[in-house]
């Protein structure tokens, strides 16, 4: 139910995903499965950020943290507090994104792929907020190398659109428009039409176009 919800929302049908979702926790509660419930937070979140609603993220996330904080949880805490600090980043509130970067990082196994790129992509994106692109830069190179060994295409696209940020502010654009081109590419495979759009709008505002996966300048 929770990975149907994903794929609604990556359709733009944000009140089917999030009523599947309500489902998915009522079921939990009753069967008493804790964890899981605790842990859905995290299909919630992703739902909500999708949506363009960082504070709805933010308060499915806190509530989820909550519950596997109470419970001890080491297992499902560091992928929900990932991507409650996605949540905050994109609220600009950069301290408090640290202190649960922190936070996951200190608990994170090493092969949690998906909890680890985040991970390293919120660096990437407060490292720009300071104004440090070439770190940011390195960094998100890392970040996408990481996900091309994996069969990811959301993460494969999410690194691609931060590395294009890090180096249209150090002002690389034919590359930023590149590698936007890329992260369009790897959406549109796996079906995430909100996201793709989204990365044809910055496409646009950048003044960039897309024609067969090759930059343009449209002015």
């Amino acid at each position: 139910m929770k990975g149907l919800a994903g794929l609604r929302a990556m359709t733009g049908d944000f009140e089917a995903a999030r009523t599947l979702m309500a489902r998915h926790r009522a079921i939990m509660e009753e069967i008493g499965r804790k964890l899981m419930l605790g842990g859905s937070a995290q299909m919630a979140g992703y739902v909500e950020m999708l949506a363009g609603d960082a504070p709805a993220a933010e308060r499915e996330l806190r509530r989820g943290y909550a519950i596997l904080d109470s419970a001890g949880d080491r297992a499902y805490l560091p992928a929900v507090a990932a991507m409650l600090a996605s949540a905050l980043e994109a609220q600009g509130r950069h301290a408090e994104a640290e202190r649960y970067v922190e936070t996951a990082s200190s608990m994170a196994a090493d092969g949690d792929i998906d909890t680890q790129f985040r991970l390293r992509v919120i660096r990437a994106q407060l490292l720009l907020a300071q104004g440090r692109a070439d770190e940011a830069e390195r960094l998100v190179r890392g970040v996408v190398a990481l996900a091309a060994d994996t069969d990811e295409l959301d993460l494969q696209a999410e690194g691609q659109v931060v590395l294009a940020e890090a180096l249209r502010t150090v002002g690389r654009l034919d590359e930023a428009a590149a590698a936007l081109d890329e992260a369009l590419r790897h959406y549109e495979e796996k079906g995430n039409l909100v996201s793709a759009g989204r990365v044809r709008a910055t496409l646009a505002e950048w003044g960039w176009g897309s024609d067969k996966g090759k930059p343009a300048r449209t002015r």
